[in-house]
């Protein structure tokens, strides 16, 4: 069984009227459907889980102001199984507390993987959410989204103003993987939040600390085998 290699990149770019720094912001993992995502972690800087049910191990990592993209990588490896064989599984990841300044913001996002290797008969679908509202895993906004299943597959990017000197807002990440039998798929992912200058404003940041923070489902492998219904998981972070 073929296996498909998938390349490109998660990124959000951000024109920004101030210098700002990384708050205190939450980091949360959950399952389930739109409406109805039941949490299984959190943190403030660095969150994973691994889901004793559905074969999967997801990490998000919170980068903050300074930090290049690529900077922090982990390799975990897990064993489980999918107790009905091939199917599919949601895996959600947002971060909520996010502020940047009482200037409205500007923020362009593009959803597409680093790297994706996937079975023949697999695809992952990637939704990238917005919430001014700052609702953990809120979907009120929906910036971009794509079914990855072959090479070099990309999402458009969405533009939209955010006003977050009332509130602080969320960004929601949410991964539909269909599994389907083959090797071992490697899935690579990351949100970005890139700072630039927009209008007058007394210090401009260079380019090596454009970065905010990142926010997303770091990594996702299957290893199905033959035997059985049973399957082993390996998923790489970064």
């Amino acid at each position: 069984m073929g296996a498909k290699l998938l390349s490109g990149i998660v990124s959000t770019v951000i024109g920004l009227t101030a210098v700002a720094g990384a708050g205190a912001q939450t980091i949360e993992i959950g399952t389930g459907s739109p409406g109805s995502v039941t949490p299984v972690a959190s943190g403030s800087e660095s969150v994973s889980y691994t889901d004793p049910d559905f074969t999967f191990l997801a990490q998000a990592t919170d980068f903050s102001f300074g930090a290049d993209l690529g900077s922090t990588a982990q390799t975990v490896s897990v064993n489980a199984g999918l107790p009905a064989g091939p199917g599919t599984v949601t895996i959600w990841v947002t971060e909520t507390d996010i502020s940047l300044g009482s200037v409205p913001q500007q923020l362009k996002f593009v959803s597409g993987f680093t790297q994706d290797l996937l079975p023949a008969g697999s695809s992952i679908t990637e939704t990238t959410y917005f919430d001014a509202s700052n609702t953990a895993f809120g979907t009120t906004t929906k910036l971009a989204t794509a079914i990855f299943n072959s090479i070099d597959t990309n999402s458009p990017g969405a533009t939209t103003i955010v006003d977050d000197s009332g509130a602080p807002w969320s960004i929601t990440e949410e991964y539909v993987v269909t599994l389907g039998l083959g090797t071992p798929p490697t899935v690579l992912s990351t949100i970005s939040l890139d700072t630039t200058a927009d209008g007058p404003i007394p210090i401009i940041p260079e380019p090596s600390t454009w970065v905010m923070m990142a926010v997303g489902f770091a990594g996702l492998g299957y290893a199905a085998y033959g035997r059985g219904r049973r399957f082993q998981a390996q998923a790489s972070i970064a």
